[in-house]
């Protein structure tokens, strides 16, 4: 099999985020488990509360304020669950897409970047061209066992 040139990438190369430890977004509900996964990513993140806020409302067009983020985090405010777009945001703001995860996960879907559709259509038309070969094997031994 040829390989790749070393500017292509390969899928095998890829590895995803590194899920959150299951005990830091254990929860009963989607909701609460989302809250926690705020949470996490609140805590895990380099940037103070108020730098995330501002790049929240700077990637949506409008304020997010710190004590937004605070109930987004919190589950004992139930009424304050972040919406899809605000969670976008947050992940743009803090790079952590595991909160996609934890959105994609119940659904039995996955969250890859974008870059890596092609390689998954590569391997794909990969599977497919290999059993067409396996197929074309088995005729012409049907065909050659009829012959003789």
């Amino acid at each position: 099999m040829r390989r790749p040139g070393p500017s292509q990438p390969l899928l095998l190369d890829w590895h995803p985020a590194e899920p959150y430890p299951e005990d830091a977004v254990r929860a009963a509900t989607l909701a609460q488990r989302i809250s926690r996964g705020v949470a996490q990513t609140l805590r895990d993140n380099s940037q103070d509360r108020r730098r995330i806020a501002e790049r929240m409302g700077a990637y949506l067009g409008q304020a997010v304020s710190v004590a937004m983020l605070d109930a987004y985090a919190s589950q004992a405010r139930g009424g304050h669950n972040i919406s899809a777009v605000r969670l976008a945001a947050l992940v743009h703001a803090t790079g952590d897409e595991r909160l996609l995860g934890l959105l994609a996960e119940p659904l039995g879907l996955a969250v890859i970047p974008a870059r890596m559709l092609p390689l998954l259509d590569l391997a794909e038309a990969h599977e497919e061209a290999e059993a067409a070969r396996r197929k074309v094997d088995a005729i012409r031994r049907l065909a050659r066992e009829g012959l003789r």
